[in-house]
């Protein structure tokens, strides 16, 4: 789709090569449901914005942009890659990412999980980014792929930078991205 796009559920999209493919940006809302697509259900070349939707077992990744992406009241679930995947920032309110293949959520800056989000039982990390906020939160039981402790290193929060667990967060474990170890603020350190 040339141009920014608006889907407003109730309604599916589902049977594509990609669920909603923009090359502006893209928002998803309303109680709408993305899912049962071969790539990527959400994918934009800018702002992502998913709201009180569900994006659930696509092929590809949930959701994928290279600008900001962000997350509010939206599940987004079983998905064969990663949850949410930006270029930008990730903000992620009141949501649920969980079961995806990959990542929960993976920001090439930073990465937010807040108001009362669960980042849980995905397959590699479940909250990475340069820099990352757990505030209200909980990020649990993440590095499900058998290759995590093999061949990979996977954690509950990743990040270059320690990351800045707030308020009645929990989480499991971290683990420093560019040096190794556990950065000692998950309850698993």
């Amino acid at each position: 789709l040339a141009g920014a796009c608006r889907v407003v559920g109730p309604g599916t999209v589902t049977g594509g090569a990609d669920g909603i493919r923009s090359d502006g940006g893209a928002r998803v809302e309303a109680g709408a449901v993305v899912t049962g697509n071969a790539g990527d259900g959400l994918r934009t070349d800018k702002t992502a914005k998913v709201t009180e939707a569900t994006v659930q077992g696509n092929g590809g990744d949930g959701v994928r942009s290279k600008g900001a992406a962000v997350l509010k009241g939206a599940t987004v679930d079983g998905n064969g890659g990663t949850g949410g995947r930006t270029d930008g920032t990730a903000n992620m309110q009141a949501s649920t990412v969980q079961g995806n293949g990959e990542d929960g959520i993976h920001s090439e800056k930073v990465a937010k999980a807040t108001k009362a989000s669960q980042v849980k039982t995905n397959g590699f990390d479940g909250v990475r980014g340069l820099k990352v906020q757990l505030k209200d939160s909980e990020a649990t039981g993440n590095g499900t792929h058998p290759a995590c402790g093999v061949t990979d290193d996977c954690a509950d929060l990743a990040s270059e930078f320690r990351p800045k667990v707030q308020g009645t967060s929990t989480c499991g474990t971290s683990r420093d991205t560019e040096l190794g170890g556990a950065w000692g603020v998950c309850a698993g350190d």
